[in-house]
C-alpha cells in the first residue's frame, strides 16, 4: 500500500512531489497524460514564483522587469522590485519531473483514473485506473481541477481562453496586458525570440464571432492599437491551444478523510493577477508541510486564509480588465495614488 499518492502531474503535483522526496518521503505520482502536455494556462511567474523554483534550482527563466497595462489609448507602468519571469509551462514540468526522478521520485505516466473510492477512519483510499489496476493509498494529494469541477452542476462555463506562442518578442523584460470589453490578454517574452500571449475571453463573445481563432484574427486585424503588435506575426503559423474556462473561485471538493487540494483542484485564480505559478508552487509546498505534520485539516484551513484575499482582489482586476472604461479610470485614479497601488501590490506578493 502506498503511504502518499499524488493525483496530477501538473506544476502543483510535481512541485509536492520534490517538496516530499526532499523531506525524504517517497509519494507515487499519477499523471494521465504525459508530462509537459498542452495545458491552457498563462507563462508569467510573478516574483514568489521565480524564487520558489530557484529553491529547485531551475532558473532557466526569462527575466520580467516591469507591466505594462493598455487600456482605451492610456498606459499605466509598473516596475517589479523583484525580478519577475516566464517560462513554458511544460518546460517547468519536464524540468520538476527530471529533478524528482533524479532523486529517485516516482512518476507513472498515462495513468488514468477510472474512478477513486474514498477511505474509511480504518479502510484506505482505493484508486482505480483504466488499466484495471487497483492501488491502494494512506493519503491522496489531489493536484488536478478535474475533482469538484462544476460541483456537478450542468451549465455553459463562463469564459474560453487561448494560448498561443509566436516567434516574436514584442517588448523585451516587459509583460504587456490589454483590456478590452468581455476579455483581457497578456504578452510575455519566454526568451529573446519567442514569446507567450494568452487571452481570457467571455463565451458569449466567442459565440458571437464563432470561434476562438476568429476572435483572435478579428483582434490581429482590425484593433489599431494591437496591428503592430501582430503586424510581425504569420497567425497561420502559430502555436496554438484553447479551452474552455470555469469561474475562478474555490472548488467544493469532498471532505474525504487524509485527502489535501492544492493549485487549481483547490481553487482557480483570476488569471488577471498573474499569480497562477505562484498558487500552484505555494499550495503544494505548504500541503507537503502538513502532511508531514499528518494534519490536511489546519492545512486547508490556512491555505485558503492566504487565497482569499488574492480571490477578492482577482475578482476586482478581472472586472475592470472585461471593463475598459472602469479600468481606464481606476489605472489613472491608481496612478495619483501609489499608496494604494503598493498596498494592492503588497496583498498579491508583489511588494515586500
Amino acid at each position: 500500500m502506498e503511504k502518499v499518492v499524488i493525483v496530477g502531474g501538473g506544476v502543483a503535483g510535481l512541485s509536492c512531489l520534490n517538496a516530499l522526496i526532499d523531506h525524504n518521503v517517497s509519494p507515487l505520482l499519477l499523471e494521465g497524460a504525459n508530462i509537459g502536455a498542452p495545458k491552457m494556462c498563462g507563462e508569467f511567474l510573478a516574483p514568489e514564483a521565480v524564487n520558489l523554483l530557484k529553491q529547485w534550482d531551475i532558473d532557466s527563466l526569462h527575466p520580467i522587469f516591469q507591466a505594462n497595462f493598455f487600456v482605451n489609448h492610456k498606459k499605466l507602468d509598473l516596475a517589479f522590485p523583484q525580478p519577475a519571469g516566464a517560462i513554458a509551462r511544460s518546460e517547468v514540468e519536464i524540468l520538476l519531473a527530471q529533478r524528482a526522478r533524479k532523486n529517485r521520485g516516482r512518476i507513472r505516466e498515462y495513468a488514468r483514473i477510472k474512478k477513486i473510492v474514498p477511505p474509511t477512519q480504518t479502510t484506505p483510499y482505493l484508486v482505480y485506473l483504466e488499466s484495471g489496476e487497483e492501488i491502494q493509498a494512506e493519503t491522496v494529494i489531489f493536484a488536478t481541477g478535474k475533482y469538484g469541477e462544476n460541483n456537478g452542476i450542468s451549465k455553459p462555463l463562463p469564459y474560453f481562453g487561448i494560448k498561443v506562442h509566436f516567434r516574436h518578442v514584442v517588448k523585451p523584460q516587459t509583460l504587456l496586458m490589454y483590456s478590452m470589453k468581455d476579455a483581457y490578454f497578456g504578452i510575455v517574452p519566454l526568451s529573446d525570440e519567442t514569446s507567450n500571449c494568452t487571452c481570457l475571453v467571455k463565451r458569449e463573445l466567442i459565440e458571437k464571432i464563432g470561434s476562438c481563432k476568429g476572435f483572435f484574427y478579428q483582434l490581429a486585424e482590425t484593433n489599431p492599437s494591437l496591428q503592430s503588435v501582430f503586424e510581425q506575426i504569420d497567425i497561420a503559423d502559430i502555436d496554438w491551444y484553447e479551452s474552455r474556462a470555469p469561474e475562478f473561485q474555490f472548488k467544493k471538493n469532498p471532505t474525504w478523510p487524509r485527502a489535501f487540494w492544492i493549485g487549481d483542484a483547490l481553487a482557480g485564480l483570476y488569471p488577471a493577477i498573474g499569480l497562477g505559478f505562484s498558487h500552484s508552487i505555494s499550495s503544494a509546498m505548504m500541503a507537503a508541510d502538513f502532511y508531514l505534520q499528518n494534519n490536511p485539516k489546519n492545512y486547508h484551513k490556512t491555505a485558503k486564509k492566504v487565497i482569499r484575499s488574492k480571490l477578492l482582489l482577482g475578482k476586482l482586476m478581472h472586472q475592470l480588465m472585461l471593463n475598459p472604461n472602469f479600468s481606464s479610470a481606476t489605472f489613472q485614479f491608481l496612478q495619483l495614488n501609489p499608496w494604494l497601488l503598493n498596498q494592492c501590490l503588497r496583498r498579491l506578493g508583489y511588494r515586500d
